[in-house]
């Protein structure tokens, strides 16, 4: 079971969270900003952190772009990092019992979603948090149980 996704941007804002996908999990709009902050913090150490030949090293525009954390599990929860070469990561916070490979299954059709619905869209601004009812449906259709 899915509980939360969460967008955050390549400066470490919260551009979009959707805790309604689940009546266990509710946070408060201050907390989910903590959360995003704080994230992209310890994901931006860690992927310096990194060896350098344990990972293959994506170079972008100048820049080195390692993965960083990708999983965070608890006895509670597994939240999940996908993160993308422009440098957005995508969240999503499920069950322990969840398969990893369905966490990122789910994660790279968000990412299809996003690229549907945000960046395909001329009146989007970069890094602006998203506000767009078809992408919250899509979200939404996305983690309905009849899905799988």
């Amino acid at each position: 079971m899915h509980f939360a996704i969460f967008i955050i941007n390549s400066h470490g804002s919260l551009v979009y969270d959707n805790t309604a996908l689940s009546d266990k999990i509710k946070i408060k709009s201050n907390d989910a900003l903590r959360l995003a902050g704080t994230f992209h913090t310890m994901h931006s150490i860690s992927s310096q952190i990194t060896p350098e030949s344990a990972e293959e090293e994506k170079f972008i525009a100048g820049t080195h772009l390692r993965d960083g954390i990708q999983t965070i599990e608890s006895d509670s929860f597994k939240l999940h990092c996908y993160q993308v070469l422009t440098g957005i990561k995508f969240l999503l916070v499920s069950d322990v019992s969840t398969p990893e490979t369905e966490m990122h299954h789910m994660l790279a059709e968000v990412y299809q979603i996003y690229g549907d619905f945000v960046s395909k869209n001329p009146f989007y601004e970069q890094d602006m948090p998203i506000r767009m009812t078809k992408f919250d449906k899509a979200i939404e259709k996305l983690f309905m149980p009849s899905y799988y």
